[in-house]
C-alpha cells in the first residue's frame, strides 16, 4: 500500500507540474504587449504600463494574444514586417499561436491589423485598422488611440467567438480600469473632475505666461507678456505662454488644447486664441501650439506650423528658452500682421485695374534715384510690347509668415494686372537683413505657368547683391514668358557661342586673306640671331596681384528638424472644442 501511496503521489506531482506549465507555456508574460521602436515616447511609462496590463489581462479571457508593433517603415512590406515580429519574439496564445498584431508605421501612416492561428489568420480585420488610423489623426493622442483600438478588435472578436458573459464582464474590466487610470494619472488641478459636465467660461485676468517647468527668468517673463499684450490689443486675439514637467500621459496636442480651454483662456464667443506648450518631461520633451477660434485655419497650414517652428527650434536645441519664446511671440505677432491696403472684407472685394500704379516698388531702398527711373522706363516699354503687367517688388515683410502671400495680396489689391485674367509677373527681392537675400518670382494669368521658374536665373545675382544683373535678366526673361509663356529649364550658350566663332573664322578669314594680298616678299634670314635687336631682350620677376576682394555672406535660414519638419492637423480638446496646430520634439 505504502509503495501505491507513493506511486499515486508521484503521479500527483507530476501532473501538476505538467499542468502548470501548460498554463505558463499558452502564452508569454515577460512580453511587453505595447512595443515601438524608432519613434521616440508615445506615451508616459505610467500611461503604458497601465495599458499594457489592460491588454495582458483580458489575453485568457479571448484566448489570443494581441501585440502592437508602433515602428517607422523599414525595407519590408508591412505584413511581412508584422509576421517577422510576431514570430521572432513568439507571441501567441496556445499551440496554434493565436493572436491579432497591430503593426503601425509611424511615418507613413501604414497600418495592418493581422490574424494569426487557424481561428483568426483569414479574418479581415482592415476595418478595425482603419479605425485606429482615423482615431490616431483625429485626435493625436496615442493613449486613447490604442485603448480605442482594442475596444474595437475585442468588439471584433466577440462576433467571431461569440464568449458572451466573458467578454461583457472583459468589456465591464477594461472601462473599470480606465476610469481608474484617469484618476491615477493624477492630473493637474485645473483639470475637471468630470469633463462630461464643464462648462466653457471667460477668465480674462488669468496668467498669459503659466511656467510650471520654471524655465523662463523674470525678466524674460516679463519681455513675454508685453509681446502678448501687443498681440491683445493690436488684433484682439488672445495667446497664453504655458509649460509643464509632463503631459501626464496625453499628447502634447491634446495636452495644450485641454489647458487652454479648461482655464477660460480666449477671447470672444469662439474662444479665438493659441497657446504654446512646452512639455520638459526628458522623455517626452517637446512643444506644440493649438489655436482655436477665427485664427484656427491660420494653424492648419502645415508651412505656418514649420515656419514658427524653423524660427523656434535653434532656441529650443540650445537651452535658450526664454529667448526662444520672446521670438516666437515676436513671430506670431507678425502672422496675424496685415498692410493697411488689405481689405477687411476680402470676400466682397472687387479687383481693379490700375494704370498708374508704380510698377517699380522699392520698399527697402535698394535703387539710386537714376537706377529707378531707368527701371521704370524699361517696365514701362516692355509691358506694352508684351501686352502684360512687369513689375518688380523689393521688401523685407511678410504676410502670415509667406513672402508669397505679401506678394499675391499686392497684386491683387493694388489693382496690378492686364486684361480680364489680370496677366503680369513679378520679381521680388526679398532682403530682411544685410546678410539675407532671397528671389522670387509670381506669375499671373497668362503669364503664371512658368513664372517659378525664372527664380533660378536670378536667384545667383541676388543672392551676391548684384541687383542691377539680376534685374536685366528678369526683364529679358519676362519678355519670354509673357509673350510665349515658355521659359527654358536652363540656359544653354553653347549653341550661340559656336555660331559666333564660326562668324568671327570666316570675318578674319576674309580681312587676312586681304591682308595676305596686299604683302610683298622680303628676303630670308638665314639665322635666328639676325631677327634680334641689340638691348631689346630682357626679362623682368613677375608676381600676381590682387587689386580687389569682396566676401559675400548670405543667410542660411534654420533648416527643418531631423524629424522632417513639424507634425500637425486639427484635433479636439478633451471638452471637444475644435483646435488646429502642429510641433516637434528636442
Amino acid at each position: 500500500m505504502k509503495k501505491h501511496g507513493l506511486l499515486l503521489f508521484f503521479i500527483s506531482v507530476m501532473m501538476f507540474i505538467t499542468a502548470t506549465s501548460f498554463c505558463e507555456d499558452m502564452y508569454r508574460k515577460d512580453l511587453y504587449r505595447l512595443n515601438w521602436y524608432e519613434v521616440g515616447t508615445v506615451m508616459s511609462d505610467a500611461s503604458r504600463d497601465f495599458l499594457d496590463e489592460v491588454y495582458t489581462r483580458i489575453i485568457d479571457t479571448y484566448k489570443c494574444d494581441l501585440p502592437v508593433c508602433i515602428r517607422k517603415a523599414s525595407d519590408k512590406e508591412i505584413h511581412e514586417q508584422g509576421k517577422t515580429f510576431y514570430e521572432h519574439n513568439k507571441y501567441g496564445y496556445g499551440s496554434d499561436k493565436v493572436g491579432i498584431l497591430l503593426m503601425y508605421y509611424a511615418d507613413t501612416k501604414q497600418c495592418a491589423v493581422m490574424g494569426f492561428g487557424s481561428q483568426y489568420s483569414k479574418h479581415d480585420f482592415s476595418k478595425v485598422g482603419m479605425s485606429f488610423v482615423r482615431e490616431l489623426d483625429t485626435k493625436h493622442d496615442w493613449y486613447n488611440a490604442l485603448y480605442n483600438y482594442l475596444v474595437e478588435v475585442l468588439t471584433e472578436l466577440e462576433k467571431i467567438s461569440r464568449l458572451g458573459d466573458a467578454a461583457d464582464a472583459a468589456q465591464n474590466e477594461i472601462t473599470s480600469l480606465a476610469a481608474q487610470n484617469m484618476s491615477a494619472r493624477q492630473m493637474p488641478d485645473w483639470y475637471p473632475k468630470d469633463v462630461s459636465q464643464f462648462k466653457d467660461f471667460h477668465d480674462y485676468n488669468a496668467p498669459r505666461v503659466v511656467d510650471n517647468a520654471d524655465i523662463f527668468t523674470a525678466d524674460e517673463e516679463a519681455r513675454m507678456l508685453e509681446g502678448i499684450r501687443r498681440i491683445q490689443n493690436d488684433y484682439n486675439i488672445d495667446l497664453v505662454i504655458f509649460t509643464d514637467t509632463d503631459s501626464y500621459g496625453l499628447s502634447h496636442a491634446v495636452y495644450s488644447a485641454d489647458f487652454h480651454h479648461f482655464n477660460g483662456y480666449g477671447f470672444g464667443d469662439d474662444y479665438t486664441g493659441s497657446v504654446l506648450f512646452i512639455c520638459m518631461n526628458p522623455n517626452h520633451r517637446g512643444w506644440w501650439t493649438s489655436a482655436t477660434g477665427s485664427i484656427e485655419y491660420l494653424y492648419k497650414d502645415m508651412s505656418t506650423i514649420n515656419w514658427l517652428d524653423d524660427m523656434l527650434e535653434p532656441y529650443m536645441r540650445g537651452g535658450k528658452y526664454g529667448e526662444g519664446v520672446i521670438s516666437y511671440i515676436d513671430n506670431v505677432h507678425s502672422l496675424y500682421w496685415e498692410p493697411d491696403w488689405v481689405p477687411k472684407d476680402k470676400a466682397n472685394f472687387v479687383r481693379k485695374h490700375d494704370t498708374a500704379a508704380p510698377r517699380l516698388i522699392d520698399e527697402i531702398g535698394l535703387f539710386s534715384a537714376e537706377q529707378a527711373a531707368n527701371i521704370e522706363e524699361q517696365l514701362d516699354s516692355l509691358r506694352t510690347e508684351v501686352g502684360s503687367d512687369v513689375m518688380i517688388l523689393t521688401t523685407d515683410k511678410q504676410i502670415r509668415g509667406n513672402v508669397k502671400t505679401y506678394i499675391d495680396s499686392l497684386y491683387q489689391y493694388k489693382g496690378y494686372g492686364f486684361g480680364e485674367n489680370f496677366d503680369g509677373v513679378v520679381m521680388c527681392i526679398y532682403a530682411p537683413t544685410d546678410n539675407w537675400r532671397d528671389c522670387y518670382v509670381r506669375g499671373y494669368g497668362r503669364c503664371s505657368e512658368k513664372g517659378w521658374r525664372l527664380e533660378k536665373f536670378l536667384s545667383g545675382s541676388v543672392e551676391k547683391g548684384e541687383y542691377d544683373k539680376a534685374v536685366k535678366k528678369y526683364l529679358r526673361l519676362a519678355k519670354w514668358l509673357c509673350q510665349k509663356n515658355y521659359v527654358p529649364k536652363k540656359i544653354d550658350w553653347k549653341p550661340t557661342l559656336f555660331w559666333m566663332a564660326v562668324v568671327g573664322l570666316i570675318a578674319g578669314f576674309i580681312h587676312a586673306n586681304g591682308l595676305k594680298r596686299k604683302m610683298k616678299t622680303i628676303a630670308k634670314a638665314t639665322t635666328a640671331g639676325s631677327y634680334i635687336v641689340d638691348g631689346s631682350f630682357k626679362i623682368d620677376g613677375q608676381h600676381d596681384k590682387f587689386v580687389n576682394s569682396k566676401v559675400t555672406r548670405v543667410y542660411d535660414p534654420p533648416s527643418s528638424s531631423s524629424s522632417g519638419g513639424s507634425r500637425g492637423g486639427s484635433y479636439h480638446s478633451s471638452g471637444g472644442r475644435s483646435y488646429s496646430g502642429g510641433g516637434r520634439s528636442f
